[in-house]
């Protein structure tokens, strides 16, 4: 059975500006049962065996009308025989630490335990809203069982079955009342432009904020790992507003040990989702790492615009080479060729003209909206320079396209055999596209549609079977 992993600092669903839930537990009391259950799917892995769930897994789901973060946290456990307690413990501890709202779930089938007394302990010592709940409460003696955990001095209990649904509506209630308000959307507001700073520890973020902002607002250190938590600074440049929200370093998970640093990246990642724009800065005196690839992919695939700075230019000798983003070792380095790389430094504030005026470009681009007559002129141009290939021996056709979405972009193209279109077709339009309406730095999404009032083609088989 494979079990869903979530690496430490970096989660396959990385939490975005939604308020963040944490179920929390000690082994086999149902929480990732009642995960699935709030999701209205089956994404956790749920099993009679304790201790399924090792790392902090997120999903995202919806409480009533708010949108929310769930976290599937591992077993507490005070045993220190059983493997990989002290690391799964670590996690749940993180998780309480990020979490706006804490769901505590006892087993309501056991009377409570030394480790129920310990897990409230904590919680309580943590500041967090917790909602109390005993689980597995389907008969009437899990029932009178569920009134010996008052004993551990829980005012308000709420008894309910993850399995069977009950008393999850009362739970959602409870956990909705205590979320706190919801904050405005990514780059919306009269205050400016969002606009993220990262990048791995020591890169000269906190430096390049000091610079801008005049004055030493962060902590600068040669340490790595001294910025914990996102920070936002208002900011006019070149009568431009913004809003500056500098980032704890991020670095590999492997090369993640401390508790404090785990939930630094959090922060990191959360800030993606606030900003619009995001300036992800690199050592120019380090060569480009994997994990810069990394960053700038997780940039793009949450929709936001990209710009690159070669920061610490000072300390290369030409300043005339340009420098290159991509690796023959990444599995398709064409794939961040649209992002632009601008060389600085944050240090010397040299070349910041340059780079905040690429990162406006990016910023209006984003939100940028092309008229349909403009889109199907292009597409008229491109479709006459390069034919898409056929389909099954037919030959496929884009009647238009449209743009429906902008922040990131999308188009919706309109064929009679939207299946067909390659994936090379696909990045040929999508490059296209890019250079006839200035959307470098911009992650743009391209979706194939069937024409209405077509049928799918169905291919002819022998035996008169369609």
């Amino acid at each position: 059975m494979k079990r869903r992993k979530d690496s430490v600092g970096a989660p396959a669903d990385p939490p975005g500006p939604a308020p963040v839930v944490a179920i929390v537990g000690r082994p086999n009391a149902g929480k990732s049962t009642l995960v699935n259950r709030l999701c209205r799917k089956r994404v956790a892995i749920v099993a009679d065996e304790p201790g399924m769930t090792r790392d902090r897994v997120y999903m995202r789901g919806m409480l009533r009308t708010r949108p929310v973060v769930l976290v599937d946290t591992g077993g507490f456990d005070l045993d220190e025989t059983r493997p990989l307690v002290e690391s799964i413990r670590r996690q749940l501890f993180v998780a309480v630490e990020e979490a706006d709202v804490v769901v505590c779930l006892f087993d309501g089938l056991t009377s409570p335990t030394t480790l129920d007394e310990e897990i409230v302990g904590r919680l309580r010592r943590s500041g967090r809203p917790v909602v109390y709940a005993v689980n597995k409460t389907e008969g009437a003696a899990a029932h009178r069982t569920a009134l010996e955990y008052h004993e551990l001095g829980v005012e308000e209990l709420l008894s309910i079955s993850s399995a069977h649904g009950t008393g999850i509506g009362d739970l959602v209630d409870a956990v909705v009342a205590r979320l706190p308000a919801p904050e405005p959307g990514p780059g919306k507001g009269p205050e400016g432009v969002r606009l993220a700073v990262m990048g791995r520890p020591n890169s000269g973020k906190s430096t390049l904020a000091n610079t801008l902002v005049g004055e030493e607002r962060m902590i600068v250190d040669e340490r790595p790992g001294t910025t914990r938590d996102a920070v936002q600074i208002p900011l006019t440049f070149m009568g431009q507003q913004w809003i500056l929200i500098d980032t704890a370093g991020m670095r590999r998970p492997r090369s993640i040990s401390l508790e404090v640093e785990e939930l630094s990246v959090q922060h990191a990642v959360r800030a993606i989702e606030v900003a619009s724009v995001v300036l992800l800065l690199v050592d120019a005196a380090i060569d480009v790492a994997e994990q810069d690839h990394r960053l700038a992919n997780l940039v793009i695939r949450r929709g936001r615009g990209l710009v690159v700075g070669m920061n610490k230019w000072d300390r290369i000798r030409k300043k005339r080479a340009r420098p290159t983003f991509s690796r023959p070792w990444m599995p398709d380095p064409g794939t961040l060729e649209f992002v632009p790389v601008v060389p600085m430094s944050g240090l010397e504030a040299w070349n910041l003209e340059e780079v905040f005026e690429v990162l406006g470009r990016v910023a209006v681009a984003l939100e940028r909206r092309i008229p349909t007559s403009d889109l199907n002129r292009f597409l008229e141009e491109a479709i006459a320079a390069h034919q898409p290939p056929a389909f099954r021996h037919r030959p496929v056709k884009i009647n238009y396209a449209t743009q429906v979405a902008t922040a990131p972009p999308v188009f919706a193209f309109f064929a009679n055999h939207p299946e067909g279109i390659t994936p090379a077709y696909r990045r040929y339009l999508e490059n296209k596209l890019r250079g006839s309406f200035d959307l470098e730095g911009v992650p743009i999404r391209l979706s194939f549609r069937r024409k209405p009032g077509r049928r799918p083609f169905t291919p002819y088989r022998r035996g008169g079977a369609a």
